[in-house]
């Protein structure tokens, strides 16, 4: 195969850590994520994450047979992986030095990149109790965001506007139930002599 190059950006997320532990970081991933997958949390392409795990005997997972839940929630926790490779790779904030030169500690730029996170937290947080009263349209109005990356967000964690939610199908409601009383037992305790006449009021107001 190849050599695949690999930009400065990606070879830093692979060297912010040291070699030893971003190796052992990898290998975990690749037990339930794709290589494309683990290429995007570090920030860098699937082949050179294809190369890189064909020079350490890396195999990685396959997306085959998972469910539409199960992807939402592996795209979620790929891309909190990233975001911390993200930030992991910026340099630290550091403010026009005063007289005595002073710049921000480890500590202070730790701080600062939390507060980033926090704020985001926020804003989503904020996007889910807004969800349970206004519609998509109206969320737009009120964050001033691209209906894209509104979009994103409510897919991402699973966000339903008001104009989204499905309405109540009472005659698909009313099937189930009399498809349940066909089982050899009753419907949350309910008598089966009961349980019949239930069905036959049912049947009788649709008919």
């Amino acid at each position: 195969m190849g050599s695949v190059l690999i930009s400065e950006s990606a070879a830093g997320s692979l060297t912010n850590n040291s070699q030893p532990e971003r190796d052992l970081q990898i290998r975990n991933l690749a037990q339930r994520f794709t290589a494309k997958e683990v290429a995007r949390a570090f920030v860098m392409p699937t082949n050179a994450m294809k190369a890189y795990g064909e020079l350490h005997a890396i195999t990685f997972a396959s997306a085959d047979g998972r469910s539409p839940s199960e992807m939402r929630r592996c795209r979620r926790e790929i891309s909190h992986i990233r975001e911390e490779t993200l930030a992991s790779m910026l340099p630290p904030i550091q403010p026009s030095p005063g007289p005595d030169g002073i710049q921000l500690s480890p500590l202070q730029d730790l701080r600062s990149k939390k507060a980033l996170w926090e704020g985001s937290n926020r804003f989503v947080s904020s996007l889910i109790e807004m969800a349970k009263t206004h519609t998509q349209a109206d969320a737009l109005r009120k964050t001033h965001i691209s209906r894209r990356q509104l979009c994103k967000l409510a897919y991402d964690h699973d966000i339903v506007f008001q104009d989204q939610i499905q309405p109540f199908d009472e005659a698909a409601a009313n099937n189930a139930i009399i498809q349940r009383s066909a089982q050899p037992y009753s419907l949350d305790g309910m008598p089966r002599i009961s349980l019949a006449r239930l069905n036959l009021f049912i049947q009788g107001t649709h008919s």
